[in-house]
């Protein structure tokens, strides 16, 4: 499990529920939150408007993934 879907797990306990807050379906976040699919940087800014984070928070989750 990736940092950034801890973190979403931690507010919104499911990823369907996390889909529904910003307009994707369950498979579409489970691809972005894994990597699978890249991340837009609006993307990255509804994301992060969800989380109550900063944009720079899922910046760095998803690159820390990234790390050999």
């Amino acid at each position: 499990m990736t940092k950034l879907q801890l973190y979403v797990r931690n507010k919104f306990k499911t990823q369907e529920k996390f889909a529904k807050s910003v307009g994707i379906n369950r498979t579409m976040a489970h691809n972005y939150l894994t990597g699978k699919t890249p991340m837009t940087l609006d993307f990255a800014i509804i994301i992060a408007d969800k989380l109550g984070c900063e944009i720079q928070d899922i910046h760095d989750f998803v690159s820390q993934e990234a790390k050999p």
